[in-house]
């Protein structure tokens, strides 16, 4: 992408929303009202699968599922207290 396209780009999309909304204003507040809370909650779900695997959650369900195979090393179901390598 060259950079007069990602400078275009973005002035055309607010110049966009600035139309839409300024030509049709219940409209957009509609739209807008019934639009955000799934971008919210996927917002939300990010932020909790970027804590889960900082706090290394994934890594020991991980373990967890791999260690069902051959001997269990997962005697509890909260991931704080499996422990790390």
């Amino acid at each position: 992408m060259t950079l007069r396209t990602r400078i275009f780009l973005p002035v055309f999309g607010l110049l966009a929303l600035g139309a839409s909304v300024g030509l049709a204003r219940q409209d957009a507040a509609a739209a807008a009202a019934r639009t955000w809370p799934p971008f919210v909650l996927v917002a939300g779900l990010l932020l909790i699968g970027a804590v889960a695997y900082e706090d290394g959650t994934f890594q020991a369900a991980g373990r967890c599922s791999t260690a069902f195979r051959a001997e269990s090393r997962c005697s509890t179901p909260w991931p704080w207290a499996w422990s790390r390598p």
